[in-house]
């Protein structure tokens, strides 16, 4: 009998082992990636954010060390002059104080022009220089400091006074100012400082409906520097402007007044870096005349600011918007 042959019926492929993994170990995993973004947020430097092209200069706004010493310093002047004036010098002291209000009333209303064509106005101006002669030579110098931190700290409140009361009309410092009629706080204002406040105004001071530390600081210099100009006939040296404020008034006239044109700024820009050394000069005459469009000759302003390590980054990014502008 023969042998039949058998043949599987099916073919059947090799079966692969099924891997079953471990228990708990698709959790692990988990946690592991998990653990792993997270260090990666943490660990990775800072983002640097990105630096738009600024031509805005602000050196003038002391730091808070600065601000602190400034005002120490004029809290202990009025002070002093409290404990030493007497019987004969306070009514100087008043005398000018109000003498000085009636001639910037005079100024306000004729302007500095007027003045000088003025028998009257001149007359009057001659009267106050006198009396801060008398006064300092009867009384020292602190008493036209005093005189003068008291006169700065009144304009000071004023121009609080006007700042608030312009939030509250939401209109701007400048156009509260110039409204007619002259509302009362702008009123007291002008009666104080003269033409300070439509200065500042015109400057952006007193956004927000409040004055900051600086602003109010660099109002105080502006109304002290209006009372030591009247000091023409003492003998020198005559008392002058603290040099910290003088620096941060000539730093402001140069980085925000904006009627001045650009060959006056960069003359003053020019009298700033013989008396300043540690301004700095090149990136501010590159953003001046970066303003003004003269993007030929902001570039070589920025080179240097960069080499002299003044503002590096920002004045790349000031150069690179120049060299658009010239490619245009």
């Amino acid at each position: 009998m023969a042998e039949v042959e058998q043949t599987p019926a099916e073919t059947q492929e090799p079966q692969e082992p099924v891997l079953v993994p471990p228990r708990g170990l698709v959790a692990v995993t988990l946690a592991l990636m998990l653990l792993t973004a997270a260090a990666g947020v943490l660990l990775a430097p800072p983002a640097q954010p990105r630096l738009q092209v600024s031509l805005t200069l602000d050196n003038w706004r002391p730091n808070e060390a600065e601000r602190d010493a400034m005002v120490q310093r004029d809290d202990a002047l009025l002070k002093a002059w409290l404990r030493q004036r007497t019987a004969q010098t306070t009514p100087q002291f008043d005398a000018i104080h109000a003498q000085l209000l009636t001639f910037f009333g005079v100024e306000q209303r004729m302007g500095a022009d007027g003045v000088a064509q003025d028998d009257a106005a001149r007359k009057s101006l001659g009267n106050l220089e006198e009396a801060v002669r008398t006064l300092v030579l009867t009384a020292g110098a602190d008493a036209l400091r005093a005189l003068a931190v008291a006169f700065g700290r009144e304009v000071r409140a004023a121009a609080q006074a006007a700042v608030q009361a312009a939030a509250a009309k939401h209109q701007s410092f400048e156009q509260f100012l110039s409204a007619q009629p002259q509302p009362p706080q702008a009123a007291e204002l002008a009666r104080l400082a003269g033409g300070i406040g439509k200065a500042l105004a015109a400057s952006g001071i007193g956004h927000g409906g409040t004055l900051d530390e600086p602003e109010g600081l660099l109002i105080e210099a502006l109304a002290q520097q209006r009372v030591y100009d009247l000091a023409v006939r003492l003998p020198a040296p005559a008392p002058e402007l603290p040099s910290d404020l003088k620096r941060m008034l000539m730093r402001y006239r140069v980085e925000a007044v904006d009627h001045l044109d650009l060959s006056r700024k960069l003359q003053l820009l020019r009298e700033l870096e013989v008396a300043d050394a540690t301004y700095p000069a090149a990136y501010a005459r590159g953003v001046l005349l970066a303003r003004a469009r003269h993007c030929d000759l902001a570039l070589p302003a920025f080179a240097l600011a960069i080499r002299e390590g003044e503002e590096p980054r920002q004045a790349k990014i000031n150069a690179r918007w120049c060299r658009e502008r010239l490619a245009q």
